[in-house]
């Protein structure tokens, strides 16, 4: 029997980087506060040599369609979005159409690892599963923002189980 491997999203994220990087393809950061994605683009200049890095910008704006017109300007191909779930994809959602690159993801928080504003957990406590514990122990705020969304992730869940019972 095949074991499910694990993925965390700044590692699918930084293989991407990667292939973008191969490919030639232009990246767009958008997120985190004022000055991380900029942090964010240096950092990931210095460890992926020939990224393109065409645009980036804070996540906290006003005016959404001068932030899709600006990413569309750069040629983007690629937009990583870091607002933090389920912010970033409910944005993606609404302006996809909109917007010219042809592949989006949101990344949470890794502009903040990858400026070096915030550290990862140590590879052990990643290996376990339990670098979401990680970042709860390290962030205490996050406690009020995931707990309620853990309820009504149950919530769901238990709906979906019984509307496939019926």
């Amino acid at each position: 029997k095949a074991r499910i491997q694990r993925l965390p999203g700044i590692e699918l994220a930084e293989a991407l980087l990667e292939k973008s990087r191969e490919e030639g393809w232009g990246v767009y950061l958008l997120g985190g506060r004022e000055g991380v994605a900029e942090k964010a683009a240096r950092a990931l200049g210095r460890k992926y040599p020939g990224l393109q890095i065409v645009g980036t910008h804070h996540g906290y704006f006003q005016n959404d369609s001068e932030i899709v017109e600006a990413i569309n300007r750069t040629g983007a191909t690629v937009l990583l979005v870091g607002m933090g779930a389920p912010r970033q994809e409910l944005w993606i959602d609404v302006h996809r159409d909109e917007l010219a690159p042809f592949l989006f993801m949101g990344v949470g928080g890794s502009f903040d690892v990858w400026s070096g504003e915030k550290k990862r957990a140590p590879f052990c406590i990643r290996r376990m599963g339990l670098e979401w514990l990680w970042r709860v122990l390290s962030e205490p705020g996050r406690i009020r923002r995931i707990v309620p969304s853990f309820f009504r992730f149950g919530v769901l869940l238990l709906r979906e189980r019984m509307r496939r019972m019926v």
